[in-house]
């Protein structure tokens, strides 16, 4: 009789753990949003699917970190746009060329800023869901607040929604002091934090945004909504000459520029 009672109570216990609701697949701290909270927002996909966000710069150029797209070949890659869903929806395009950073460090993650090329524009005018973003030219005031957005790993997995975040900029000299043991933060990088929130694995690339212009690239970090460490992004209006310089030669051939 014990052996079958506790065989019942195993049963049972199986029954009850499956049948229980799971949290919702979010950003560490983050919510759901739609694409046209975000219409800059895409996902750089290979052939398994998601593995980097990024944002769009002009009808023809995605900006992203270097260490998302730096193993790869332009065919091996397609981007997704205009959709709230990592997995459908949208519009799926094809990848031409592939230019990161001359000096990005694989290591440091220092100048970690890529381009990446459609192989065809952006229709930018007839969607609210696929819109391009403005470049910050100044570097964010310490305090003020920012926001991002992506597809990136949660304790559930990968997030299927897009999902969106909160934070603070965090003054340069802490942020170097707090990560003096484990990596040099540069001159080219800036700091964000949101207690026991933050951007995780999958959401490298995105865009980190205040007033509606791009102020980082989501690029590294220790752990993932780790309260003692902030996230550390590319910063834009560091590498904002290069990325324009880069865009603009790019283009020149199809004689369009980057405002």
């Amino acid at each position: 009789m014990l052996k079958y009672n506790l065989l019942f109570f195993l049963c049972l216990v199986v029954v009850l753990a499956f049948s229980k609701p799971l949290p919702n697949r979010k950003i560490i701290g983050g919510e759901d949003i739609s694409i046209e909270k975000a219409p800059w927002q895409v996902s750089i996909q290979e052939w398994s699917g998601h593995i980097c966000g990024g944002s769009i710069l002009s009808p023809y150029i995605i900006l992203t970190a270097a260490h998302c797209v730096i193993e790869y070949y332009p065919e091996h890659l397609v981007v997704r746009v205009g959709s709230s869903y990592v997995d459908f929806g949208g519009f799926l395009l094809d990848v031409s060329l592939i230019v990161y950073h001359g000096d990005f460090d694989s290591t440091s993650f220092d100048n970690d800023v890529a381009l990446v090329v459609l192989s065809e524009p952006l229709d930018l005018e007839n969607y609210d869901s696929i819109r391009s973003i403005e470049l910050a030219k100044d570097m964010p005031t310490p305090g003020f607040q920012v926001s991002v957005s992506g597809w990136g790993y949660t304790d559930y997995g990968y997030a299927e929604v897009l999902q969106y975040l909160e934070s603070e900029i965090v003054d340069p000299g802490k942020c170097r002091k707090l990560y003096s043991k484990y990596n040099n933060v540069s001159e080219r990088m800036l700091c964000a934090s949101a207690y026991h929130r933050g951007s995780c694995r999958g959401d490298s690339g995105g865009a980190l945004v205040l007033d509606n212009r791009q102020v980082g690239i989501v690029s590294w970090g220790v752990g993932c909504a780790d309260p003692r460490f902030p996230s550390v992004y590319t910063s834009v209006p560091a590498l904002r000459e290069w990325i324009e310089s880069t865009a603009n030669g790019i283009l020149a051939e199809k004689y369009l520029k980057i405002k």
